[in-house]
C-alpha cells in the first residue's frame, strides 16, 4: 500500500504543478505585486542597515564602557596604530 500511496502523491504533485504551471501562463501577476515585493525588500534592507549601524554603535559603547571599568582613570592609553 505504501508504494501506492507514493505513486499516488507524485502523480498529485505533478498534476498540482501543472496547474501552476498553466495559471502562471495564464495571467502574469499585476504589476502592483511586483511592486509591492520590492518595496518589501527594500524596506527588509534598510531595516538590516539600521539594525547594523545599532549593533556596531552598541558593541563600540559596551567596548568603552568596560575599558572605563577597567581603568576608570583613563592613565592606560591603547596602543595607536600610526
Amino acid at each position: 500500500m505504501a508504494a501506492e500511496s507514493t505513486t499516488m502523491e507524485l502523480l498529485l504533485q505533478a498534476r498540482m504543478q501543472q496547474l501552476a504551471d498553466e495559471r502562471r501562463a495564464a495571467a502574469p501577476p499585476p504589476p502592483e505585486l511586483r511592486q509591492e515585493v520590492f518595496r518589501t525588500l527594500d524596506l527588509i534592507d534598510t531595516i538590516g542597515e539600521i539594525g547594523s549601524l545599532f549593533t556596531g554603535t552598541l558593541l563600540g559603547t559596551a567596548a568603552e564602557f568596560i575599558d572605563l571599568l577597567e581603568d576608570p582613570e583613563g592613565t592606560h592609553q591603547p596602543p595607536t596604530t600610526e
